[in-house]
C-alpha cells in the first residue's frame, strides 16, 4: 500500500518533467515510440468496424490499461504524460484509417455497391485481438521445436518471450494487413497520395513495433551496427527503412494485383516498386556496413541477385494474397495457378539469387542452409533443406491469407453482379 501510494502520488508531477530531465534525442525517440505503438490500435479499432468516437475511447483505455499497470512494476514509471501521447498515437491512428479511406478518384467512377450489410467480420472488433493473440501463441510454440532456425528463435530470445511474441504479431499483423487494406481501400478508386506516401508509412510503423519486440542484437544481425555517429538510434532506423523499402515493394503490388484494386492502383503500385528497389539496394548492398546480407547473394551481390531474391518474396507474397482473394470469392482464373505454382517458382529464383557456396565457421554451405537449417553445427541436407523451404513458403502464404481474411471477412468486399431487367416485349400489332 504505501509504494503505491508513493507511485500515485507521483502522477501529480508537471507534465513532461521525465523528459526534460534527459537528452533532446531520447525525450523525441520516446514521443515517437508512444505515438506509433499505439497508431495501430486506433487504425485497427476503425479497421474492426467501430466509430471514430469508440475507436478514441478504445484507445484511450488501452493507454490507461499500460499506464496503470506500470503502477504496480518497480522498474516502470507510470506518467500522465505518457497516457496523453500514447492517447494521441491512438488518435492519429484512427485519423489515419479515415484520411487513407479518402481521396480522389482517378478513373471513371465506378457503381457503388449494394446496401447489404458486410459480413460479421467488420463488425466484431475482438477478431484483430484475437489474431493477434493466436499469432503470439503460435509464435511462442514456433520458438519451441527444435528444428526451427536458431535466428528465429533468437527473435522471442529476450528478458519476456511473451511481450515478444505479441509484439511480433501485431508487427506481423501491421505488415500483411496494411497492404491488403490499402489495396481493398483503393477498389473502386485510386488514391495517389496516399499510395505514394504508403512504403514510408508501411516501413516507419514496422521499424517501431519490430524495435519493441525483438532483442536490438537481431537488429544489428541484419542491417549492422551503427557506424556514422547518428544521435540515438536513427541510424538503424534508416537503415531498416532501406532493408524494408523490398518488404513494401513486394507486398504493396502483390496485394493491389491480387485483391482488385482499381487498375490505375495496380500500375501505380508496381511502377513504386522500380524506385524501393532502387533505394533498398543502395541501402542494403551498396551502402553496407555488414557482410550479413551481401555474403547471401549471389555473383558478390551483384543486382540481378538481388532483384531475384525479391522476385520469390514477390511470387510468395502474390500467393498469399491471392489464396485470401480466392477464399473471399474472387473467382479470377489465374490466382489458383499462382498459388500452386509459386513455391516451385520461388524456389527456382532464390537458386538463381542465393549464393550456393559459402565457405565460414571451418564449414561449406550454401545460403539457403544458412538461412534455413536448426543450427550452425548441423547444416540440412537437400532433401530436407526442400521440406523445410515448403514448410517456410507454406507458412508464410497461409499467415497472409490468413491475417488478410481475418481483416476484412471473407467476402466482404464482393461487387454485386449487375442484373439486367428484361424489356417487356411489345405487343403485337393489331
Amino acid at each position: 500500500g504505501a509504494f503505491l501510494s508513493r507511485r500515485v502520488a507521483g502522477l501529480a508531477r508537471v507534465p513532461f518533467t521525465a523528459y526534460y530531465f534527459g537528452t533532446e534525442y531520447r525525450a523525441a525517440t520516446e514521443v515517437l515510440h508512444k505515438l506509433l505503438f499505439f497508431l495501430p490500435v486506433g487504425w485497427l479499432a476503425v479497421r474492426a468496424g467501430l466509430s471514430p468516437p469508440a475507436a478514441l475511447v478504445l484507445g484511450a483505455c488501452a493507454a490507461a490499461a499500460v499506464e496503470t499497470g506500470q503502477l504496480f512494476l518497480p522498474g516502470k514509471n507510470a506518467d500522465v504524460t505518457d497516457w496523453i501521447i500514447e492517447s494521441l498515437g491512438a488518435a492519429a491512428g484512427v485519423w489515419l484509417a479515415g484520411w487513407l479511406a479518402g481521396g480522389v478518384s482517378v478513373s471513371q467512377p465506378c457503381p457503388e455497391p449494394s446496401a447489404a450489410p458486410r459480413g460479421p467480420a467488420l463488425r466484431q472488433p475482438l477478431r484483430p485481438l484475437l489474431l493477434v493473440a493466436a499469432l503470439a501463441v503460435g509464435f511462442l510454440l514456433l520458438a519451441r521445436l527444435p528444428f526451427v532456425p536458431y535466428n528465429v528463435r533468437e527473435l522471442l530470445g529476450g528478458a519476456h518471450p511473451v511481450l515478444s511474441a505479441l509484439g511480433l504479431a501485431l508487427a506481423v499483423v501491421w505488415i500483411v494487413g496494411f497492404p491488403a487494406w490499402l489495396a481493398k481501400a483503393c477498389a473502386h478508386t485510386c488514391h495517389l497520395r496516399r499510395l505514394a506516401a504508403a512504403p514510408l508509412l508501411h516501413g516507419l510503423i514496422a521499424f517501431v513495433l519490430l524495435r519493441l519486440a525483438v532483442p536490438l542484437e537481431s537488429f544489428h544481425d541484419v542491417v549492422g551496427s551503427p557506424t556514422l555517429n547518428w544521435p540515438g538510434e536513427w541510424e538503424i532506423a534508416a537503415r531498416f527503412l532501406g532493408l524494408f523499402a523490398a518488404v513494401s515493394a513486394a507486398a504493396l503490388p502483390a496485394a493491389c494485383l491480387a485483391l482488385g484494386a482499381a487498375r490505375p492502383a495496380q500500375w501505380l503500385a508496381v511502377a513504386l516498386a522500380v524506385p524501393l528497389l532502387a533505394v533498398s539496394y543502395a541501402v542494403v548492398v551498396l551502402a553496407a556496413n555488414t557482410d550479413n546480407l551481401t555474403e547471401l547473394l549471389a555473383h558478390s551481390a551483384r543486382w540481378d541477385a538481388f532483384l531475384w531474391v525479391w522476385l520469390a518474396g514477390f511470387v510468395t507474397a502474390l500467393a498469399g494474397y491471392g489464396l485470401a482473394a480466392w477464399l473471399g470469392g474472387h473467382r479470377v482464373r489465374w490466382l489458383p495457378w499462382m498459388v500452386v505454382g509459386s513455391a516451385p517458382l520461388a524456389w527456382g529464383l532464390l537458386a538463381l539469387g542465393l549464393e550456393p557456396t559459402l565457405v565460414k565457421y571451418g564449414q561449406v554451405f550454401s545460403a539457403l542452409q544458412f538461412l534455413l537449417s536448426a543450427d550452425r553445427a548441423h547444416y540440412a541436407g537437400p532433401g530436407a533443406l526442400a521440406l523445410r523451404f515448403l514448410l517456410a513458403w507454406g507458412l508464410t502464404v497461409a499467415v497472409t491469407a490468413g491475417v488478410t481474411a481475418a481483416l476484412s471477412g471473407p467476402g466482404s468486399d464482393r461487387r454485386p453482379r449487375a442484373t439486367a431487367t428484361p424489356a417487356p416485349r411489345p405487343r403485337p400489332a393489331r
